[in-house]
């Protein structure tokens, strides 16, 4: 009896154990009991409802109900931080605690959210609860400051905003200034224009970055440069005035040259057609002269060489015209009328009226008038010979060859430094066969040689060489035609 209770109670327990590790109630790998770690607090950020700064000694607790909902961010080191452990530098050494910081917008306060861009949160202390760590803030309003450009006088306001801390302002529109006008103690006009230059900065320390992300009041004064007008005269070249004015081609006029008006006006021969030449001279005040155009760029068939006196031109101006930053004034120049030199003037200085100049006297018939002494006599043409009387010894007689006299030649002495002129070098002898009938005529001459004759001489020769081939293949031909 006693066995079989034995074996019934290790059938039960074996049975029990069985169940226990089905069910779950025992864990059969474990050997040993493993301690489980401390869950770590988390970090939550909350906003003081009535917006006071609490004093803070990390001890203090205040109500759940004086803040806004909690929300999540992140600590660098979990420590309590406040103004008794960090003295003045608290806000900042708070701040820079931070890894993660929730935005304004993140709050709900009694029902109201709120933007960051005119609030700001004053973070105070780090303390730890029962919970979590705590962050506790204020909401603070962004101050505003004032961004300010004034024109050039440090007194007119050209634009004018208040910005909150750290939004970003727009620079004032680029100002303009007028042109100013007057007149020089000489009489002539000027004319001023500015140009805006840049905004200078009233405020130490600060500049136009700044705009970008504002922190403090901001001033600027514009700042212009001035440039004068300058008045340009032009002559044209071709000496022809043009009917169109709008449009003129750099190569068609002189080098400017800068001159004065009495008026910076508009005139030309639209504007007043029969009198618009003498207002353009009234209004001149003072032109550039002739000579500093440079008549060797003008292109009058009298000027080409530059060889014309510049007095004996006048310059007529025939246009004044504004030229984008300039005054333009053209003209033409046109020779004087009482320029003695000029072959179209009225009075010609050779014309029979002239005094001082004798008109030409006639020349006599008698070329051997011995009375003009300036007059020189004319040479006698030789007499041809009368040809002899028929001897009645032959019906032919050979012409008789006349020698032609003999040409004066014309010595050019040329002198080489330092080399001396042998005069047998620059003399030579030639020798001219003359045939007569029935006799031989040789005669001996000294001539002086030139350039000209010696090249004449060579093309005898040739001509003499080539008759010479012509007789002798005129000959052959008829010697071929005989056999």
């Amino acid at each position: 009896m006693k066995k079989k209770k034995r074996r019934r109670t290790r059938v039960f327990a074996i049975l029990a154990f069985a169940c226990l590790v089905l069910f779950g109630y025992t864990d059969v790998s474990a050997s040993e009991n493993v301690d489980t770690p401390a869950k770590e607090k988390e970090v939550r950020f909350y906003v003081r409802i009535d917006g006071v700064e609490q004093v803070e000694d990390g001890t203090t607790h205040y109500p759940q109900t004086l803040y806004s909902s909690g929300v999540a961010g992140e600590l660098k080191q979990k420590i309590p931080m406040n103004k008794d452990n960090y003295g003045d530098s608290y806000l900042d050494a708070i701040r820079d605690n931070f890894v993660t910081e929730p935005a304004v917008e993140d709050f709900e306060i009694e029902g109201k959210h709120y933007s960051s861009t005119d609030y700001t949160i004053k973070w105070y202390v780090i303390k730890e609860e029962n919970d979590f760590w705590h962050v506790d803030g204020i909401l603070s309003e962004k101050p505003m400051y004032m961004v300010t450009f004034f024109d050039e006088d440090g007194i007119k306001v050209l634009s004018e905003m208040q910005v909150r801390e750290g939004a970003k302002a727009d620079c004032c529109a680029t100002p303009q200034k007028q042109t100013e006008s007057g007149k020089a103690e000489d009489g002539s006009a000027y004319q001023k224009r500015y140009c805006f230059k840049q905004w200078k900065s009233l405020t130490e320390g600060c500049s136009l970055e700044q705009l970008s992300c504002v922190t403090c009041d901001l001033t600027f004064q514009a700042e212009y440069e001035c440039t004068e007008v300058p008045v340009y005269y032009y002559i044209r070249l071709d000496g022809k005035e043009p009917k169109d004015h709008t449009s003129h081609d750099p190569a068609a006029y002189s080098k400017g040259v800068e001159g004065t008006l009495r008026d910076l006006c508009g005139i030309c021969c639209h504007d007043d057609p029969e009198h618009y030449k003498e207002k353009i001279k009234e209004n001149i005040c003072k032109a550039p002269s002739v000579t500093e155009f440079g008549l060797t760029d003008l292109k009058n068939s009298n000027l080409q060489d530059g060889s014309d006196d510049a007095d004996a031109y006048t310059v007529v101006w025939y246009l004044i015209q504004e030229d984008g930053d300039a005054w333009r004034v053209e003209g033409i120049l046109e020779k004087n009328a009482d320029d003695p030199d000029d072959p179209n003037g009225p009075d010609d200085p050779n014309g029979p009226d002239d005094p001082e100049q004798p008109n030409d006297p006639e020349q006599p018939n008698n070329p051997e008038q011995p009375n003009n002494p300036e007059q020189p006599n004319n040479p006698k043409q030789p007499v041809k010979p009368t040809p002899p009387e028929d001897s009645g010894q032959s019906d032919v007689q050979p012409p008789a060859i006349i020698a032609p006299p003999p040409k004066t030649p014309s010595v050019i002495s040329v002198t080489k430094k330092d080399t001396p002129v042998s005069a047998t070098a620059a003399t030579t002898t030639s020798t001219t066969g003359t045939t007569a009938a029935k006799a031989d005529v040789v005669t001996t001459k000294t001539v002086v040689k030139t350039g000209d004759e010696t090249e004449s001489t060579k093309w005898l020769c040739v001509a003499a060489v080539a008759m010479l081939v012509l007789v002798t293949l005129a000959g052959k031909k008829e010697m071929g035609l005989s056999h």
